[in-house]
């Protein structure tokens, strides 16, 4: 009976070793399977548009930045408007005189 369980016991242990051998060899001659990709995820797009065209002066904000409603993200040049508004006024002023 001791015999028995002796060898039992010597079977399960090289059993143990040879499944411990086989494993490391299947780690050491297949390759990394993992699968890298670089780039970036756009979530989601938004159009900022305004009602009139211009260029932009400041730009509040950067990609991937958290917002709140009513925050300011982008303003425009306002000196072909202010220029604009001046030859009115210039206008208005010159047909008074008239």
């Amino acid at each position: 009976m001791k015999k028995n369980l002796r060898l039992l016991s010597i079977a399960i242990i090289c059993l143990l070793i040879a499944i411990i051998v086989a494993g490391y060899y299947y780690y050491q001659t297949y390759p990394n399977k993992t699968l890298i990709l670089y780039g970036n995820v756009d979530i989601r797009t938004v159009n900022l548009s305004f009602r009139v065209n211009g260029k932009i002066q400041t730009l509040n904000v950067d990609e991937g930045d958290k917002i709140s409603t009513g925050q300011i993200l982008a303003s425009l040049d306002n000196t072909p408007y202010k220029i604009a508004c001046n030859a009115q006024q210039v206008f208005l002023l010159a047909q008074k005189l008239n």
